[in-house]
Parts: structure tokens; sequence; C-alpha cells
């Protein structure tokens, strides 16, 4: 079972580290679906070719942004529990996803669910391995599925990697695993169809709220106005967001805004009161209580602790 190091202790989670857009991570935008204190350890390293990237956190965690299209990335996911599922795309602990173009990525964790994405330029992941070359170009994102028992030894290289005083020297190791992972399972699925009809269902209504969200900006929406928004009855889009984000559509947005809040005062963000009207929180009261109850702290809490990690 992978667990960060004991000097390595569990961190408040605010925010991924920008420097990881330059090394070729996903641009990605983190929401805390799940009330309470948010905890998280991140692990970022380039090992020789090979920038590997990982984390978990304690709470279902919305991931939102696009892939680096100079790299391709190999991501896969795994838990203590062996039970797995990215809500978004409904695959388990058993599959690897293959990324290589800049697409939107849309994914909701679940908590303590570990997260890995390794990433390098094509002509260096895919280096003698057989594939589709037209399959590849034409998606830019494949889901290969095989055995848990088939991913093990990634899953205990990555172990490794994170716990290894100079992870750079197993970069041979990880080279040949990956290669050899990735050949079986695009052999095993040359033929593979990379989406079902349900995952692009699910691609065209998530496309579609998120720019129902840039639309409406930062004002609360109705029950009523998503549905007319995705053309579907509220009964139907209840159930959607509430096997995909774990709550229906009205306290998603909600949650996204609460999130946005949390994302100003953690950066620079002064007023408070400011801060709840501009993400359309119109009582400033039942803004503080809702901010907490999610959190685990008030927006002042926020606020104050944030300006004093602020440079003098």
């Amino acid at each position: 079972m992978l667990t960060p190091k004991k000097s390595t202790a569990l961190q408040k989670f605010t925010q991924f580290d920008p420097g990881m857009v330059r090394r070729g991570f996903p641009r990605i935008t983190a929401f805390q679906l799940d009330s309470g204190p948010l905890h998280a350890w991140l692990f970022s390293k380039q090992v020789g070719p090979y920038r590997v990237n990982a984390g978990m956190c304690n709470r279902s965690i919305l991931y939102e942004g696009h892939y680096n299209p100079k790299m391709v990335h190999v991501g896969f996911i795994f838990s203590p529990e062996h039970k797995a599922v990215v809500h978004a795309h409904h695959y388990d602990s058993s599959m690897i996803a293959i990324t290589h173009r800049e697409i939107s990525m849309h994914e909701v964790f679940s908590p303590n669910l570990i997260w890995v994405d390794i990433s390098a330029p094509e002509e260096i992941i895919m280096q003698g391995i057989s594939y589709s070359k037209t399959l590849f170009e034409t998606t830019p994102r494949l889901l290969l599925e095989g055995s848990r028992e088939g991913l093990n030894p990634l899953i205990q290289l990555v172990t490794k990697l994170i716990q290894a005083p100079s992870p750079s020297a197993l970069s041979p190791t990880l080279s040949s695993a990956l290669k050899k992972i990735l050949s079986a399972r695009f052999e095993a699925q040359a033929h593979r169809q990379p989406f079902s009809s349900g995952d692009l269902f699910r691609a065209r209504i998530i496309e579609e709220v998120q720019t129902l969200s840039k639309t409406a900006r930062n004002q609360p929406l109705s029950l009523k106005d998503i549905c007319e928004a995705v053309g579907m009855k509220p009964r139907t889009i209840q159930k959607y967001y509430r096997d995909l984000y774990g709550m229906g559509p009205t306290e998603y947005f909600r949650v996204r805004r609460l999130n946005g809040a949390r994302s100003d005062l953690l950066h620079g963000a002064t007023s408070v009161s400011e801060v709840a009207l501009h993400w359309g929180f119109l009582h400033l009261g039942r803004f503080s209580g809702r901010y907490k109850a999610h959190f685990g702290e008030s927006p002042k809490t926020t606020r104050d602790l944030a300006a004093k990690k602020q440079p003098a």
C-alpha cells in the first residue's frame, strides 16, 4: 500500500504548485466537493526523461483543466481498499488512461484515492511499443483495460519512487516497467473503441455544464435553468448529478462558488463581504456559515492565514 513517508506529513491542501505547469503537469484546478477540513500530499519529481506526479487527499475532489499537448500522459489510480473509481469516466484501478492532446479534463476523485500521472514526449513514452498509429492520432485519450495484478509492478515501482532519496536512479526500471505494461495492453486491445456511448454522453453533458457555468459566471443557477440548458428533465438531471458528484445540481453549483470564494481569499482578497457578493452570496451570515461547514474554518480564518503566508 502506498503511503507518504512520516517526514512528509499531510499538509493543508490549498492548490497545486504552479511550477508543475512548466514541468509538463496537467494545468488543473481542484474543487473540494465533500465537507470538512481538506488535507493532501503531493509528489512531483523528474525521473530521468519522465515527470512523475502523484497525490492523495481525504475528500472527494473535482479536477478540471487541460493536459499539456507536448507530452503523453500515462495515468492510473489505486487505493488502499483496491477499489478505485473516477466518477466522470467510470474506470477503475485496473485501467490506464493515455492522454496525448490538449484536451479538457473533468474528473471526480474519491477520498483516499491515489492518482499517478507519468508524462514524457511521445518518442520516449511510445518507443518500442507496437500500437495503432491511426487510433493514437485520432483519439486524444485512450482507456486501456487490464488486470489489477498486471498493474501491480508499476504501483510498487511508484511507491519506491516516492520513498527513494534519489528517484532518478530508478529511471531505467521505470522505463522498462512502463513499456512492458503498455505493450501488453495495446496488443490485447488493438481494436478496442476508446469510449462507450455512455462515456460520450457524459462528456457531452460535462461540456454543456462547463459552458453553462461560464455563462452564469458567479451567480446562482436554478434547477430549471440547468435542465433547460442541457435539455433534460429535472428527475434525470438530479440523478445524473448525484451519480457523478454525490449531490444535486443546485448544491453542486453552490459548492463551486464556495470554492471560488476560497480561492480568492487564499490569493490576497481582504474583504470577506466583497468576496461573498462577487460569488453570488447576498447574505454574509449564511455565506460564512456554509463556508465554515464546507471547509472547516471561517472565511476570515482563511483570509488571515493566507495573509500570514504572504511575503513581507
